[in-house]
């Protein structure tokens, strides 16, 4: 094999320099600013000019820009300065000159020779002047022509004319990635910023635990995949003192859950206060997230009632994962299991009683969504039932804050940190000794 490079002929070697220049640049005036530079080293060039022609007539244009490229203060703060790209169209002002009418049928570079009265197009450019009129194409038409002004009768040969028309437009293609990043970047941010504040607004109406329960104690913890999440609970206390929860888990993620999530509350909240039992309020919110959610989506929960004068639970659950029960011996059982549909998919679903339970001293009971054992190891399996359970066993003998506190910490763990792909969150409540 025999490699030549032909990096020396000239133009080639021109060519090179300027796609290696325009990959570097950050900004689209320092894209322009380097093309112009480069263009100087090609042929006789002196000056540049714009002629915006999109939706005109023969020979009329806007001048988007004209530059004295031998000017010591040409610069890509100059071209921010002086170009007007970024004002909108119907702002700058429509031209006619009648030398300029036969570039209306042209789709190729063209050369115009003693272009008179160029200062009165504009102070940049000179009185008289030889120009490269190079089209730059949009959607197969041409939108606009680069006006290069050239040296006094010098020659322009067929491969500097490619060698402009590839450069020139490459620039342009640059320019609109360039625009289109920075646009897109403007929004992600705005989009971020709304997006934490509607984080900020779910977090703010979490509810909080009721007040002191003789001989239990409760812990909560949330934790979005995003700035807000489909996931809730809640635990609140009737005037008799029993004592009631609740975990729910909105399908997807993101807005559109944290939304429903929102709408969950409001509905709960007001059906709280009519004091029905657990079964009808349900049916209700079953109805009304039916009404509500768009084909296809749904929420599970659990919902939970203790009578600390008793020690007597009862638990729906409603196609959720039916919650833990950490016994104080250390064993782990399943508290319930789904005896209803999730909310939301079917508005005549009857009314189903709650499974009866009992919490003896240092019993626990541990309220939780499907992110919490579906975290994945990198690289690794899914957490599971079993490995929940194992974490649940060596806090049998902790407060609910403790064990709570220790779901976390392992759960971080067994991750490595992974950020989570699924909202988490767990409702401990245990019956302290």
């Amino acid at each position: 094999m025999h490699l030549t490079s032909l990096s020396p002929d000239p133009l080639v070697g021109a060519l090179v320099e300027v796609q290696q220049r325009l990959s570097e640049a950050s900004s689209t005036e320092q894209l322009s600013f380097e093309l112009a530079a480069r263009l100087r080293k090609l042929g006789p060039i002196t000056h540049a000019a714009s002629l915006d022609v999109r939706g005109l007539g023969p020979g009329q244009f806007r001048l988007r820009y004209a530059f004295d490229l031998l000017d010591l203060s040409f610069s890509p703060e100059a071209i921010a300065a002086r170009s007007l790209w970024d004002v909108p169209t119907p702002q700058v002002e429509v031209r006619t000159r009648r030398e300029f009418a036969a570039l209306a049928d042209r789709a190729e570079p063209v050369l115009l020779r003693g272009v008179h009265d160029g200062s009165l197009l504009s102070s940049a450019l000179p009185p008289t002047f030889d120009a490269v009129c190079v089209p730059v194409f949009s959607e197969g038409r041409v939108a606009e022509w680069v006006l290069l002004v050239i040296e006094a009768g010098a020659p322009v040969e067929p491969t500097l004319a490619a060698v402009l028309i590839s450069s020139i437009n490459s620039h342009s293609r640059l320019v609109q990635q360039f625009k289109l990043a920075n646009r897109l970047a403007e929004t992600s941010q705005r989009l971020d910023w709304q997006l934490q504040r509607l984080g900020e607004l779910q977090r703010s109406i979490l509810p909080p635990l009721p007040g002191p329960v003789e001989g239990l104690s409760i812990a909560t913890h949330y934790s979005p995949c995003h700035a807000a999440g489909g996931d809730y609970y809640d635990c609140w206390r009737d005037a008799d003192g029993t004592v009631h929860a609740m975990i729910a888990d909105v399908s997807g993620h993101g807005p559109d859950a944290a939304v429903v999530m929102s709408m969950l509350r409001a509905t709960l909240a007001s059906h709280r206060m009519m004091n029905l039992p657990v079964a009808q309020s349900t049916q209700h919110l079953n109805r009304v997230m039916h009404e509500a959610l768009p084909p296809g989506r749904f929420v599970t929960a659990q919902f939970l009632t203790i009578d600390p004068r008793t020690w007597l639970g009862s638990t729906l659950v409603a196609g959720h994962p039916p919650a833990r029960v950490l016994r104080a011996c250390g064993a782990v059982e399943p508290l319930g299991s789904a005896t209803s549909l999730p909310l939301g998919i079917d508005p005549s679903m009857p009314e189903v009683g709650g499974s009866p339970f009992r919490l003896d001293a240092g019993d626990a009971v541990v309220l939780y969504t499907d992110g919490l054992t579906e975290a994945r190891a990198p690289g690794g399996p899914m957490l599971g039932l079993a490995g929940l359970d194992g974490m649940l066993r060596e806090s049998a003998r902790a407060d609910a804050p403790r064990i709570l506190e220790e779901i976390v910490r392992k759960v971080d763990g067994y991750t490595r940190g992974l950020a989570p792909d699924d909202d988490r969150c767990i409702v401990v409540i245990r019956r302290d000794p």
